[in-house]
């Protein structure tokens, strides 16, 4: 677990470079992979008292046992990793199959943790056949049939029969829906230009020139990263003058930016702000689930001395609410000939907005969906770890989230991966090669037609149920298990004690 963590983690190490001296990144690096590690120890106590306590059963219902029970221990501690204020949902098993189509499609009934379940299950039945086969080799029993192996097999096949219908359905649904043209402005700035006093005109300029390229093929949505405006909105008169000087060819134009608030005291929040082509401020979300020790210091509110160390000299505050934007009667375009595409539909379009890691919290962007969404927007600046692996992998969180609440997704980074990502998790073809490049850091401006689908399209089983669906039974179940694996352990040293305890008794024997 601590090798797989520290080197799925280096690029936090980039933030010694663009954030912190390398004195405090590194220990918080090696902390943070020692911790996500303790769930592989647990996953291995947990799973070893299992072994242990079922060898008297038949081998054929010892490995069905372990087969189901392997994968539910380790989806159970994957979603008990993500709970809370501080939980780090990064990289569960399941997101390692982001590009595979025909196996992710079950997240709409599971979440993210549906598609570790059927990969934990079948590793556990390769593993349980390679231990066959090596009691075999020994000659300790005979061989038999493999049946945790054929079960298992049997899960991914009908996974696999499921997601490829599922997904060809879904990119034939996507290429008859009305759509709405958005355009994605990435400025690649340097984070640590960012703040500076000496490089604003120059941010500015890169947000007019890349916005203007983007109103020449005349989108709806423009959509701006995370905190892409360098001063505090809405009170600065010189960056409202600048916004509405961008939305000049009517275009809506949805900006990533710091918030100020003085009532009922001073406070600051990671926002996006939503304006209308007039330039008028027509709605704002506030981050819900802040970074801490980036955006906030844990345990501020009872001792508020610790807000001196947030990176901006104060926490910010947490937004209470997923906001849903409108952008009222959108002439949307649909695709082909014939009188359907001649009368353009007009509808009012909803969309919620994920800021930063949000996307990787399913919680979040569910909960968006259930309040209205039709699209997810999510704004990040990945420039905090620009050069590492960091970009990518956030970006495949974002497929999960398509997936689970079969919705469209705009990602517009700072730098990193901007993209479009399909209800079905199919990345834009685009992305798809800059991504094997290693060159999305070279994007300006990116622009698609995104599908926006009725009110009327029934919600998955995972936006109706959430982690109710698979993730939290398996996370009680695990619970259980672990209370009766640290009960069977005591139980043991018991024992062992009072084993020991007769034989020093009696004494040596004489022969």
């Amino acid at each position: 677990g601590c090798l797989f963590w520290c080197a799925c983690l280096t690029w936090l190490l980039r933030l010694s470079v663009t954030g912190a001296h390398w004195s405090v990144i590194a220990p918080a690096w090696l902390v943070l992979s020692f911790y996500c590690a303790l769930y592989t120890g647990l996953f291995a106590f947990v799973l070893a008292t299992a072994f242990r306590l079922t060898v008297r059963l038949g081998p054929t219902a010892r490995g069905l046992l372990m087969v189901v029970l392997i994968p539910t221990v380790w989806t159970g501690l994957e979603v008990v990793r993500a709970a809370g204020p501080w939980g780090f949902p990064w990289n569960p098993l399941g997101v390692s199959q982001y590009r595979n189509l025909a196996i992710i499609q079950v997240a709409e009934w599971g979440g993210v943790y549906a598609v570790s379940f059927v990969l934990a299950m079948l590793n556990a039945a390769l593993g349980l056949t390679a231990l066959r086969f090596v009691a075999v080799v020994r000659r300790q029993p005979r061989a038999r049939f493999q049946a945790e192996l054929m079960l298992a097999l049997l899960v991914v096949a009908l996974c696999w029969n499921f997601g490829i219908r599922r997904g060809r359905a879904e990119v034939g649904q996507v290429a008859v829906a009305p759509s709405m043209r958005v355009a994605a402005v990435q400025p690649n700035v340097e984070q640590t230009l960012k703040w500076t006093d000496a490089h604003e005109l120059d941010i500015y300029r890169r947000l007019a020139r890349r916005t203007e390229l983007a109103m020449m093929g005349r989108p709806t949505l423009v959509v701006w990263p995370e905190t892409a405006v360098p001063r505090a909105l809405p009170d600065d008169e010189d960056v409202m003058r600048f916004v509405a000087s961008c939305c000049a060819t009517g275009s809506w134009l949805l900006v990533g930016a710091m918030e100020e608030t003085v009532l009922p005291e001073r406070a600051y929040y990671n926002s996006s702000f939503l304006f209308d082509g007039a330039g008028r401020p027509q709605g704002t979300y506030r981050k819900q689930h802040l970074v801490p020790f980036g955006e906030y210091v844990p345990l501020d509110r009872q001792w508020p001395w610790l807000s001196r160390f947030a990176p901006l000299g104060v926490s910010c505050g947490t937004g209470a609410t997923s906001t849903v934007f409108r952008l009222p009667a959108v002439e949307l375009a649909v695709p082909g000939g014939g009188e359907a595409a001649k009368s353009r539909p007009v509808r009012d379009v909803l969309f919620g907005v994920l800021i930063c890691f949000e996307d990787v919290f399913p919680r979040l962007a569910r909960d968006a969906v259930r309040a209205g969404s039709q699209l997810l927007v999510n704004q990040t600046n990945d420039a905090w770890f620009d050069g590492s692996h960091a970009a990518v992998q956030h970006m495949s969180h974002a497929v999960f989230r398509a997936v689970e609440n079969r919705v469209p997704i705009v990602r517009c980074a700072n730098t990193g991966v901007t993209c479009f990502i399909a209800p079905s998790g199919e990345i834009d073809p685009p992305t798809r090669q800059a991504v094997a490049a290693r060159q999305w850091a070279a994007t300006e401006c990116r622009m698609a037609w995104v599908p926006i689908r009725g009110a009327s399209r029934p919600a998955t089983l995972y936006t109706r149920l959430g982690d109710w669906a698979l993730g939290r039974p398996c996370a009680l179940l695990t619970l259980i298990l672990f209370l009766l694996a640290i009960a069977a352990q005591r139980r043991d040293n018991r024992r062992r004690l009072s084993q020991g305890s007769r034989d020093e008794g009696q004494g040596p024997r004489q022969h």
